[in-house]
Order: C-alpha cells, then sequence, then structure tokens
C-alpha cells in the first residue's frame, strides 16, 4: 500500500463549520491522508511452514468441543506432521494474533476467544446465527494489522461447530513443506429462516436487525424506527451484512451498486433512503446516526474475489473522505454527548479504527483517543444523551454501551455506570407492552446488559416484548446462553425505584437542590403487569423534547390498569408579577420515600420556584386511591398565578362549566379540595390561582385520585390540612394541627381508617389527648396497623414512644431506617381513628373559586359603529397611503375554509367584500407610491399561495410559493417535518410578508416566509430569488438596516416557529443566508430554555429604542418557555426578561409593539401575554408598569400620538390604557378580542364572531 499526504486547504465552509461545531485545530489538522495503493488482503493463512505450526487451536477452556478439536488437530497432524499448539480461550485476541493464525471452534456465548472479536466486530457469530443445525467456516484477515488470521469453525449449536469442523477438515490440502488455507467463506444457514429480497432499484426492503426496535404488540399497534433503520444500518451496510452472513453475490452485487452508483441512474434506494445525505456520493454523505457500520462490514466483506482492486481502492478513499467530513481538523470529541454526538463519534471510531490497522498514521490513534476521552466523560456520570425525553433513553443508553463493547467495557462495568444506566431504562418500565422504556427499544440493548451485567432481568424484560427473535435478522444478537433462566425483577415491587441525576446534569441545572437529594425519575409500582398500579415521576427538567416539566407525575395507574395520569403536564406553573426569575427550576429534591406493596408516600420540593418553594407530597393506598398535596411558599411579596394542571390517561367526560370533581370515562376520576378545573382539551384540565401573597405566606391545593367505587370528595379542614370522606375517611395533615380530638405535630401526616398511620418530620400525634406517638427528634414513621410493623427514620438520634397494645413501645432509633417488627396496634386505634375524623366534618372550611371567574362587564366604552363581516377577526389592517385611498382599513376573517377580505372606509361603511378559497395568514398592505401603484394589498395562504389585489379587491396577480430545491435529496426530503409540503407533513404557508427597498439601492421587492425558504419577489409577482433557512416556517420577517458586526449592507431578519432553533436567520442583498444563528446569544446568569421544536419566535421589532441612531433587534419566543430578547445592532444581548411556562407551540406571548409612550424621544417595549399580563419596560429593561386582567391578552396596539395602548382580551375586553399604565375605558366586544388597531379618530377591534367595531378615543 501507499499513503500520500497533501496540504488541505479548507473551504470557508469548513472553516465555519469548524469554528461552530470543533475544538481547535493542532498539528494533526495540517495534511491529509490519500490513499493511492490497496493494503495486503492477507488472503492466504499458512497453519504449517517448513516443518513449524505457524497457527495455534482456540477451544474453551472448560473443554466444550473437545472431540472437534481432536479431530482437526489430527487431521493438521496427518497432513503436516505437525501437532498444533492448543491454547483455552481466556487469551486474548490482540496478544495472540501478535504471533501466530487461530483456528478457533464455537460462537461468542460458547468462546470467550470469540465474543471478544464479536463485540469488536470482527465476526458475527452467535446463538442465532447462523441458526439451529447451521455453520460457518469462514476466515478473519489481518484483524488488528499484525498479518494474522483467524479461521472459526463456527456453529449456533454443538451440531453446526461440529459440522464446521468435518468441512474444514475436508477442504485441507497439504504437506510437510506447507499447509496453507486460502479465504474462506461456507456457509449453510439454520433451517427456517428466510431471506430477504433487496436490491438496488427496489425500493421497500423488508430487512430486520436484532438493533431494531420496531415490534408488533397483542393489539395489533406497532412500535418503534422502522427496521434496520436506527441506529446504525443504512442500505448500504444492509447489502454488505447480508452478503457476509449467506455469502449470496446478488447481495454483493447490490452492496457495489449503492456503494459505487451509477451517475446517470441513482440507484432508487439512495435517492429514497434517509440515511444518505447525497444519493451520488452515499459513502461519504451518509447521516451519522446510520454510518458506523459502513466500515466494520466492509472489513468484513472486503477480501471477498468478487470485489476488483480498482472498486476496494474507490470504497477505501470514500470511507476515507467520509472520515474528513466527519472530523477535518481531527479534533471531535464531545464530552457526555447528545446522540448525534455520540454516534458521530462512533462513525469517527469505526473509521479510524479501520485506517489504524490497515493504513497506520499517528493522527487515527489520536482521532480515536478523542472519541475515548469523549465517552470516559460518562463513567460515573451518566448522562441520557436525549436529556428528558423519556421514549428515547434506551436510545440514549444505546450508544454508550456499542461504544464500551467494542472499545473495552471493563471500567464501565467496574465503576457501576452500567448499571445506573439500566437503572433508568427498568425506572421506567410499566408492564405494558408500549411504553416510555421501550417504544424505541433496541432488542438487543437488553441482551447486551444481560451480556456485561450478568443479570438475568433483562433477559426477562426481553422476553416480554413480544417481538419475533426467529426471523432471519442481521447484525449481533448478543443472546444468552440457553442455560440461563430468565428473572423478573421482582425488587422492584412495592419500593420506590430511584434513577439518580448525574454530576453533568447537576451541576448545568444550577439548581439549590443537593446531588444526594436531586433525582432523575423515580416511580413505583404494585407488580410487574400491565395491570398492576404505576406511578412514575420526573425530576429533572432536561430540556428535551418536551413543555418544560418539573416535579411531574409522568404515569398514574390504578384500579386494575386505568390510567389514571399521563403527560408532562401534571405540575405546577408558578409566575410572580406575571414573569419569571432568570434562574429557572430545573431539578426537584427527594426530601423523603417510604413504601410497602400495598401503600407509598413521596416528598419533594423545588426550593427555587419563582419568588417561592413548591413542595408536593403524593400518599398511595392500593385499590382505595392516591392524594397530591401541593404547597406553594412565598418567598416574596407580589402577586402569584399558580396553574395546576393534570393531563389524565383517557378522555375526560365533558364538564361544561369549571367543577372541583372530574370523571374519567374509563370510571376512575379526580376530586380537588379547593381549586375549580376547566376542561381545555379532551384529557387536559387546569385550574388557577391568582393570589396576592406576602413573604412566608403559602397556598395549599389538593387532588384526590379515585376510582368509582371509592370516594369521592376531598375537603379542606379550617385549621388547615384536609379530609377524605367516603367508605374510606382519612385525614391529610401540611404542618402542625391541632384540635379537641386530634393533635399532629408534623410536617405531614396521613391518618386513615384503613390500615396505615405516616407522619412525616414528627414529634407528637394524638387521638383524644392518648398519644400515640411522640419522639424528642423529628422523626419519619409508616405504621401497618395490620401487618402490625413500623418504619421509623430519623436524621439525628430520636426516643420515640409508640402507643401499641399493653402499653407504650419506648426505643431509641439512630440516624438512618429501622423497622419494629413488633408494633401492635391497640384494638381500638381504628375506632378512635373513625371517632377523630368523624368530628373534623363539622370543620371543614368553604373552598374559595379563584381564577376561573368570568371577567365583570364593565362596557363603559361604547362602539360609534359596528360591521358584521362573519367568520373570525384575524387581521385589521390600516392603509397607509391615505392620499391614494383614504382613510380605509382592510379587515379580513376566516370562515371556514374561506376568506373574507373587506375594505372598511372610516365611518364604518363596508366598501368592498370578496371571498377567497383558502386559510389566509399573512397579509402586507401597500406602503407608499411605488407599492400603491402595484397592489394594495398582498395576502399569503396556507396552500403557499401569495396573491396580489387591488384596492376593489381585485385579485392582480398571485404566484405559488416552494421550497427550495437545497432540501429535496433524490425521492424525499431532508428533515420532512419540516420541509415536506405533501402529506403527510404538509409544510406550506405564506406566513409572513414584508416589500420594500430592502437593499436600499431604490428598487422595491417582495419577501415572503415559507417553511423553511425566504423568496423575493418584484412588485408584479416576478420570483427573484429563493434563499433557504433551518428550521421552521418563516413567520417573522424584519428588516436590519446597520446590521453591525454582521456585514456591510442591510439584512432581511427571518424569525422561525416552530423551530429547532430559537435564533434569526439573515439574509444579505446578495440572496445568501449568512447565518441561521443571528441574535441567539443570552446573558450568562439566564438559563439556555430551548427544547426542540416547543416553540419559536412569536414577535419580531428591529427600531431604535434608545435613540443612538441604531436599531435594536427585539424579539419574543412563545411555547414551552416565553422569552422578551433585546439585542444591539452588532448582536450583543442587552437585556431580557423571562414570562415562564406554557403549553408546547403555544403563542404564549400574543403581543409585541414598541413605542415612545412618554415623549422623551426614547421607545418603550410592551408586551401582552395569554395569561392575562401586559408589561411595559423601558429601554434599559427595567419594567415601567403591569397591568393583570382578567382574562388572557390576544392583541395590542399602541399608539404614539394619544401616548396610549390598547388591549384586546380573550374575555372580548377591549381596554384602553394611558402611558402610565392606567385604565381610561373598557369596551365590551362579547367574543375574544383577535386585533386591533388605532385608526385617526378612533380603536379598530375586531372579535373571533367576525364583529368589526369602532371605539372613540377618550381622554
Amino acid at each position: 500500500m501507499r499513503i500520500e499526504k497533501n496540504h488541505f486547504f479548507h473551504t470557508l465552509v469548513y472553516i465555519l463549520v469548524s469554528v461552530f461545531c470543533f475544538s481547535l485545530p493542532d498539528a494533526f489538522a495540517a495534511e491529509r491522508i490519500t490513499i493511492s495503493t490497496l493494503k495486503d488482503l492477507h488472503l492466504t493463512t499458512p497453519l504449517v511452514e517448513k516443518g513449524e505450526a505457524r497457527a495455534v487451536i482456540v477451544s474453551p477452556a472448560a473443554g466444550r468441543y473437545r472431540a472437534e478439536v481432536k479431530y482437526v488437530r489430527e487431521r493438521i497432524r496427518k497432513l503436516s506432521g505437525v501437532n498444533l499448539p492448543i491454547y483455552d480461550d481466556t487469551n486474548r485476541p490482540m496478544e495472540l494474533l501478535k504471533g501466530q493464525h487461530v483456528i478457533v471452534l464455537g460462537n461468542m456465548a460458547t468462546s470467550a476467544f470469540i465474543e471478544t472479536l464479536y463485540r469488536q466486530w470482527h465476526v458475527i457469530l452467535d446463538l442465532k446465527y447462523p441458526g439451529a443445525g447451521g455453520y460457518v467456516l469462514r476466515s478473519l484477515h489481518n484483524p488488528y494489522g499484525t498479518g494474522r488470521n483467524v479461521i472459526f469453525l463456527g456453529g449456533s449449536d454443538d451440531a453446526g461447530v461440529n459440522e464446521a469442523a468435518r468441512v474444514f477438515v475436508g477442504g485441507l490440502k497439504g504437506d510437510t513443506a506447507a499447509l496453507n488455507v486460502g479465504r474462506l467463506m461456507r456457509i449453510r444457514l439454520g433451517k427456517g429462516l428466510t431471506l430477504p429480497v433487496i436490491g438496488a432499484y427496489l425500493q421497500n426492503w423488508d430487512v430486520q436487525s436484532w438493533s431494531d426496535s420496531r415490534r408488533t404488540t397483542a393489539a395489533g399497534a406497532t412500535t418503534g424506527y422502522d427496521p434496520a433503520t436506527f441506529f446504525g444500518w443504512n442500505p448500504i451496510s444492509i447489502a454488505g451484512a447480508l452478503y457476509y452472513m449467506t455469502g449470496q453475490r446478488e447481495y454483493l452485487d447490490t452492496f457495489k451498486e449503492l456503494a459505487i452508483p451509477n451517475l446517470r441512474k441513482s440507484p432508487t434506494v439512495n435517492r429514497a433512503s434517509n440515511a444518505f445525505v447525497d444519493p451520488a456520493n452515499p459513502l461519504v454523505k451518509s447521516y451519522h446516526y446510520r454510518a458506523h457500520l459502513l466500515d466494520c462490514v466492509y472489513d468484513l466483506i472486503e477480501e471477498s474475489p468478487l470485489f476488483t482492486n480498482d472498486e476496494r481502492l474507490f470504497i477505501t478513499n470514500k470511507l476515507l473522505d467520509h472520515q474528513y467530513e466527519l472530523d477535518p481538523n481531527n479534533t471531535y470529541s464531545r464530552p457526555n454527548a447528545d446522540r448525534h454526538g455520540m454516534w458521530h463519534m462512533i462513525c469517527i471510531y469505526t473509521g479510524s479504527r479501520y485506517f489504524s490497522y490497515h493504513y497506520p498514521d499517528l493522527v487515527w490513534n489520536k482521532r480515536i483517543s478523542n472519541v475515548r476521552q469523549g465517552f470516559a466523560s460518562f463513567i460515573n456520570n451518566p448522562t441520557w444523551g436525549e436529556r428528558d425525553t423519556l421514549e428515547w433513553v434506551a436510545t440514549s443508553i444505546e450508544p454508550v454501551f456499542n461504544f464500551f463493547i467494542i472499545d473495552g467495557f471493563d471500567n464501565f462495568v467496574q465503576s457501576g455506570t452500567a448499571d445506573i444506566f439500566m437503572q433508568g431504562l427498568t425506572t421506567l418500565m410499566s408492564g405494558e407492552e408500549k411504553d416510555y422504556y421501550n417504544r424505541f427499544l433496541p432488542l438487543n440493548l437488553l441482551f447486551k446488559a444481560t451480556n456485561l451485567l450478568k443479570d438475568s432481568r433483562y433477559l426477562w424484560m426481553a422476553k416480554q416484548l413480544r417481538a419475533d427473535y426467529n426471523t432471519f435478522r442481521i447484525g449481533q444478537s448478543y443472546w444468552p446462553p440457553l442455560e440461563l433462566e430468565a428473572r423478573p425483577p421482582k425488587d422492584l415491587v412495592g419500593r420506590v425505584t430511584v434513577a439518580p441525576l448525574a454530576r453533568t446534569d447537576h451541576e448545568t441545572a444550577k439548581t439549590l437542590v443537593s446531588a444526594q437529594e436531586a433525582f432523575q425519575l423515580l416511580s413505583y409500582r404494585s407488580g410487574l403487569g400491565r395491570r398492576d398500579d404505576f406511578l412514575l415521576l420526573d425530576g429533572f427538567e432536561g430540556l428535551g423534547r418536551h413543555p418544560y416539566q418539573l416535579n411531574t407525575i409522568v404515569r398514574l395507574r390504578m384500579f386494575g390498569g386505568k390510567n389514571i395520569l399521563t403527560g408532562y403536564a401534571n405540575d405546577l406553573d408558578i409566575t410572580r408579577n406575571g414573569m419569571s426569575d432568570s434562574h429557572v427550576a430545573r431539578s426537584a429534591a427527594l426530601k423523603q420515600k417510604k413504601a410497602t406493596k400495598d401503600f407509598a408516600y413521596i416528598h419533594t420540593e423545588v426550593p427555587d420556584m419563582p419568588a417561592s418553594i413548591w413542595q408536593r407530597q403524593i400518599v398511595y393506598l392500593k385499590g382505595r386511591w392516591t392524594v397530591v398535596v401541593d404547597r406553594v411558599i412565598a418567598e416574596q411579596a407580589g402577586r402569584f398565578d399558580i396553574i395546576r394542571s393534570w393531563q389524565m390517561g383517557t378522555r375526560i367526560k365533558k364538564i361544561g362549566k369549571p367543577s372541583r370533581r372530574i370523571l374519567l370515562a374509563n370510571g376512575a376520576g379526580l376530586a380537588s379540595a379547593d381549586m375549580l378545573f376547566e376542561q381545555i382539551s379532551s384529557t387536559i384540565v387546569q385550574g388557577k390561582i391568582s393570589r396576592d401573597l406576602g413573604a412566608g405566606d403559602a397556598v395549599e391545593m389538593a387532588t384526590l385520585f379515585f376510582n368509582d367505587d371509592g370516594p369521592k370528595a376531598i375537603s379542606p379542614v379550617n385549621q388547615g390540612g384536609f379530609l377524605v370522606s367516603g367508605r374510606q375517611a382519612a385525614f391529610i395533615g401540611v404542618g402542625p394541627y391541632r384540635s379537641r380530638a386530634l393533635t399532629v405535630s408534623a410536617d405531614f401526616a396521613y391518618i386513615g381508617t384503613d390500615r396505615f398511620l405516616l407522619l412525616g418530620g414528627a414529634t407528637e400525634l394524638k387521638l383524644q389527648d392518648v398519644v400515640v406517638f411522640r419522639s424528642d427528634s423529628p422523626a419519619t414513621v409508616l405504621w401497618d396497623l395490620k401487618d402490625e410493623s413500623a418504619m421509623v427514620c430519623a436524621a439525628n438520634a430520636a426516643h420515640i414512644q409508640l402507643g401499641v397494645a399493653g402499653g407504650t413501645l419506648a426505643t431509641v432509633v439512630l440516624p438512618g431506617e429501622r423497622v419494629i417488627d413488633s408494633a401492635v396496634p391497640p384494638k381500638d386505634l381504628p375506632s378512635r381513628i373513625a371517632a377523630a375524623l368523624s368530628g373534623l366534618e363539622m370543620d371543614l372550611r368553604s373552598t374559595e373559586h379563584a381564577g376561573l371567574k368570568a371577567s365583570q362587564r364593565l362596557g363603559d366604552w361604547l362602539a360609534k359603529w359596528e360591521v358584521d363581516l362573519g367568520g373570525n377577526i384575524n387581521v385589521l389592517a390600516e392603509v397607509d397611503t391615505p392620499q391614494f385611498y383614504g382613510n380605509d382599513f382592510w379587515a379580513i376573517s376566516q370562515a371556514g375554509p374561506t376568506a373574507n377580505i373587506a375594505r372598511i372606509g372610516a365611518d364604518g361603511k363596508l366598501l368592498k367584500k370578496v371571498q377567497q378559497d383558502g386559510e389566509l395568514l399573512s397579509v402586507w398592505v401597500a406602503k407608499g407610491e411605488m407599492q400603491s401603484k402595484s397592489f394594495s394589498m398582498l395576502a399569503g395562504f396556507k396552500d403557499d399561495m401569495l396573491r396580489a389585489y387591488s384596492r376593489e379587491g381585485k385579485e392582480i396577480w398571485s404566484v405559488k410559493t416552494e421550497i427550495h430545491p437545497d432540501f429535496i435529496i433524490g425521492d424525499r426530503y431532508a428533515a420532512p417535518w419540516f420541509t415536506n409540503p405533501r402529506p403527510p407533513y404538509n409544510m406550506t404557508g405564506v406566513f409572513s410578508i414584508i416589500a420594500g427597498d430592502l437593499w436600499g439601492n431604490g428598487e422595491e421587492e417582495i419577501a415572503i416566509g415559507r417553511p423553511c425558504t425566504v423568496e423575493f419577489y418584484d412588485l408584479h409577482g416576478r420570483l427573484n430569488a429563493r434563499v433557504p433557512t433551518r428550521w421552521g416556517n418563516n413567520t417573522s420577517l424584519s428588516l436590519q438596516k446597520n446590521p453591525g458586526s454582521y456585514g456591510k449592507g442591510p439584512i432581511l431578519l427571518a424569525g422561525k416557529a416552530y423551530t429547532g432553533n430559537p435564533q434569526l436567520s439573515g439574509i444579505n442583498h446578495a440572496y445568501t443566508n449568512i447565518s441561521d444563528s443571528l441574535y441567539g446569544g443570552i446573558i450568562p446568569e439566564y438559563a439556555n430554555m430551548h427544547a426542540w421544536l416547543q416553540r419559536g419566535t412569536s414577535g419580531l421589532r428591529v427600531t431604535d429604542i434608545n435613540g443612538n441612531g441604531n436599531a435594536e433587534i427585539i424579539y419574543t419566543l412563545s411555547g414551552h418557555w416565553n422569552e422578551l430578547r433585546v439585542y444591539d445592532n452588532s448582536g450583543k444581548v442587552m437585556w431580557m426578561k423571562y414570562f415562564g411556562p406554557g403549553n408546547s407551540r403555544s403563542i404564549y406571548m400574543s403581543s409585541l409593539e414598541t413605542t415612545d409612550l412618554e415623549g422623551d424621544g426614547f421607545k418603550e417595549i410592551i408586551v401582552g401575554t395569554e395569561k392575562g399580563w401586559v408589561h411595559a419596560f423601558d429601554r434599559k429593561g427595567d419594567i415601567i408598569w403591569q397591568r393583570h386582567f382578567a382574562s388572557g391578552v390576544t392583541c395590542l396596539s399602541a399608539n404614539e400620538k394619544h401616548n396610549m395602548v390598547a388591549v384586546g382580551c380573550e374575555d372580548g375586553m377591549l381596554v384602553l390604557l394611558d402611558a402610565a399604565g392606567k385604565q381610561i375605558a373598557v369596551g365590551d366586544m362579547k367574543s375574544a378580542v383577535k386585533s386591533v388597531i388605532f385608526m385617526a379618530d378612533g380603536v379598530i377591534g375586531g372579535n373571533e364572531d367576525g364583529m368589526v367595531a369602532c371605539y372613540g378615543i377618550k381622554y
């Protein structure tokens, strides 16, 4: 072979990518390797030369295959006169292959020697391949670059190994001078295996692999990724693996057709597969999620005589190019990487390992070291690659296991890291066929865990998946030895299982919670089946692919398999004065947990909620109910909005008006002690408390989840705590409680008439002045009155007294937990409890229904005129050129599939009304003479149409906008969920329009924003340019005339919703996208709250707010987390404001305006939120005033001439505010106000019932 180096000049693209994505380059980045001569293939394996052994035989140490070893050795002795040495399988392949060739018998489950090569992807040979009765006789050539080969006499059972030995011996030819073996590939598959049909021009392949997650449930539902796709497999590696595992030529022919495509007729598979970024160059431009096995599989088949040397050289150089595509600077390493980063590193590793063995250079060792360094960060720090996106936990664990299995796993296992990773999976396991744990679970991950951890619970878990393990699958199964018994993990039952929070996650969250109390997940289960009870709590906000959540009950299943709660809405949202802190709570503390097979108590706390502490206490009683008590303690005075949501596990029976009682279609339900809930979707109810709190004030809320035959109510008690009424009554206290019948000194108490008594942080419990429990130091006790045992724990040594049968049990509890087995309760204790609870029924507090009241209908501001357009008003737009059109304005409403487009005079006269089929998304009204002579209005529609209308409403011209061709790859779309206009994605629509002299050259043009593309037209609809943006719908466009550090000349900014990137795209005068990451920096003390596809830009303004002559960039982000950001023209963030959590993809930040309200030459920024707040900030970010309304703010408009703000609300109120935020007037539009504008002599509002009304301005 010959390796050459020449200077590698990076293109500008690579420089930008390197700066953004990679570490700083070092000396290894200066030169690039090219290969002009192939490596030596080492096709011949000498067994004996000149009367000396050149090979050894390796067999299991326990003596398995003894007869076959003897048979092979004796045949070689007869031919050559030499006895080959015999080694046991404990010898490491890399050491043994330094000096001799090896003949090895068995498979990965029976031979440690084969197992090592198997883990390193040098062979596929296990208990599933070649299958029962099948055999493999195969040669492995120079796996470690030592010039030594391995001959496998393999089978999945003893009969197969015996047959492989017989076939091998039958083919030996030689004499005492030399006994050599050439390339071997003799395969007989086991019975009953059906091979898949593939082809370069056959689009749909039915190939399955051992890393698949695709399964079919008993109900016929499918789950998981498409077979043989994620992770590791692409069509080329599939074809190569099929050839390797079968020896059939047609599979290799397909491999070559795909890897070396005919550029005049690109293979159908290459064009259709999302594995290839460039179908014409698939070995280089391959997606890292599906590429790491390319090098491994090619290494296994490269010696095939069906390859020519030219083909080998072509493929080798393409794989080399792929390595430089992955890591041009030889520096890529990512500590605690996400899935993309991990698979990217594994691709670098497998390719670099191949070249290090066969085309040695120090650079390959450097690259491998980089990858090892990246994965070493997981040791004792097991972060999940997709954070807390729970259905992807398994796929986040998989690449970590993959790497350590390939590279060496001793430290991974011995450190306990592998165990902790798998503990996360078992915590998620609900017993259902399709859940967070198994939805995308790679089948062989459980077998790998069984193999590495020697724990058969994972084998049991694998057998519960209903996967077809007997079909033909490519790849490695890691099938465990047949004698291994699958044992169910019964140790999980009746206890709280905790998945700890990794060190890196704890540090990046900047939480006030200690590392000891922080947790990722916890779960409780009463059994392992799908009808057993199950509770799952998420204690960490990892900024994954879900709305902001924390301390969330993700699952609650009870009563024989009824899903009570399912989803991320089951938490609290807290804001103070309509805003959140710069620090965001992301971790909950596990303060206490107690559990038996019938009872569980969990106490968590979030100490850093906005200006408050949130405590959550959960009490579960098998077969009865679960109670959740939430307590919010204010740390600063202010108006607190506390939103409590429940996302049910099935459909809610329609409740109509807000209610304390919610029933589900499956017969379960919830009862609230103190809060009205309204239904906001088919499965979600929400209640809100809006209350002024002083520092130290607390709000307590309790919810009871019950079955239709269980208790039906929970009520607050006057002096604190809650009473559960029904067949089994109980008192639940949060803090001390004292009455004539009951005295409790505890942080938390559960006192029931059934069998359990729980006291948390308690010093005393008395019933009718009789001591039941007493301690000289706070202690927690769970007393099972039926089993006559008590679990007691204390942080400090405590002297306790327990009122038991026959007297008082006194004992000392040392720090930690102690079980008292002889805690026999007095016979009358249940009746005394019942009597005490009965007395509490006379002391119930009347409930306060806060936050869901209808707004008061003031109606002091009356409309001057009204026009009924029908439909839902979504746009009001004032004509900008009264010299041409007078003081008219446009009003657009949507009535089902039809848009009503109307021009209305200042006097309320309907001048013109036309109808247009389609959903109207955006409007631009002509500005200036040039535009007014070309059109009066532009309208963008969901069907990608851009239409220009005259003043009379006549369509002048129309064009159909399109996705940029960069996103069309072969026969598919890149990231189709962003780009594909066809069903089921339907990514179409003109979401934003801007027109004007964009580049300052005197020529006006139109820019429109659609999914992943901004298009430019002249004023007559002729296309000037089409520019790609990544990723999302371009919903906001604004012009920055002086971009500062972002180059000379204006740039058009595009904000996207909903997006994978919350920053702005910028397009310059050359119609070039200079970046999709402009204006994205945040202030250091703020947390970066982005989560994939959960939010986007809802408002964008470019204007000079501080009078320095340079425009600032102001935008709002809406969705799961809501923000206002202000940047100077150079891109530096000036200030930010957080407004807290909202629903995923919602328009929480409903309004954004900038105006000089105070007349001082500086502009204020005014925002409105769907939670009913309007905030006014000065140019420095200081709050000028805040107003809270009874319902959400839907729109607002500010006017400098009058120094006023008009606010439209969800409840139909139209409110006029002065410059100081003082209310001037209130009008009632009867239904939600959707748009509002100022006109010369009034305020125009439009509502969701199609009404347009004018209100005179008041002073």
